[in-house]
């Protein structure tokens, strides 16, 4: 049911080949639109997301096993929720609805693909969008023509109220390509890819506790590669030579 270029949690997909699918988009489009949804998981309807589970799954155990799963997790996002109003609604109506799916269940992530599923779908075979992709709530639009962005965006934005959920307005902007766009914590140019600052100063000041907390015997020598590890798994998918060598002397000197 999904589209291609959906690539959060599912087999073969996943955080770097969104990455590197956004590189190409870039190396062939002037212009991209990148957004993502205000508040997305507290925001999540359950009425419509049981209708649209119940589109493709028939079967009334496991639309009652659905329901609760989010019964459960209803009230752990209260406080995140940002109440708004659609078209019909009335007074009390945001406040009455059942709503909310808690971030980190996995449960969650798969029906967060389902839920975005329809915006999907919309983009790519309503609008006829040929460049788009979407990687959980962040998603991005290419073209050469930014008119025709700032249309798709109004359009995105009508769709999204059917669903209940609207865009950020603060990360919902056209950007030509070649400035660099920031996507899943890399800078992205059509020619090459850098690490996000804000990321490198979060792993930093991460790494620098956890060397505090092994020369304190309090962890491991294993926990300590396996993190340090995970971070040069991830900056090897941008270009990060020299930043590789900046981050060890850094941490070599802590």
């Amino acid at each position: 049911m999904f589209i291609y270029d959906s690539y959060a949690c599912r087999k073969e997909k996943g955080q770097h080949k969104a990455v590197r699918r956004f590189t190409e988009f870039c190396r062939s489009n002037r212009y991209v639109l990148r957004c993502d949804i205000k508040k997305f998981y507290p925001s999540v309807d359950h009425q419509i997301l049981l209708r649209i589970i119940s589109r493709w799954i028939k079967d009334r155990d496991v639309i009652c096993l659905v329901r609760k799963i989010l019964e459960s997790g209803k009230s752990i996002l209260e406080s995140e929720y940002i109440p708004a109003w659609y078209q019909g609604d009335g007074l009390f109506t945001p406040f009455s609805r059942s709503r909310g799916i808690p971030i980190g269940n996995l449960t969650s992530q798969f029906f967060g693909n389902v839920y975005l599923n329809e915006l999907d779908h919309y983009i790519k075979e309503i609008l006829r969008v040929g460049c788009y992709l979407r990687y959980m709530d962040d998603f991005a639009v290419f073209s050469d023509k930014k008119s025709y962005l700032w249309d798709v965006k109004k359009n995105i934005r009508n769709f999204l109220e059917g669903l209940r959920l609207s865009l950020n307005p603060a990360k919902e902007n056209v950007f030509p390509v070649n400035t660099g766009v920031e996507f899943l914590g890399f800078r992205i140019f059509p020619t090459h890819r850098l690490v996000r600052k804000s990321t490198v100063y979060k792993f930093t000041r991460h790494f620098k506790d956890l060397l505090k907390n092994y020369r304190m015997n309090l962890i491991s020598i294993q926990r300590l590669r396996s993190s340090f590890m995970a971070w040069i798994g991830h900056i090897k998918h941008a270009n990060s030579h020299n930043l590789s060598k900046t981050v060890l002397t850094k941490l070599f000197y802590f």
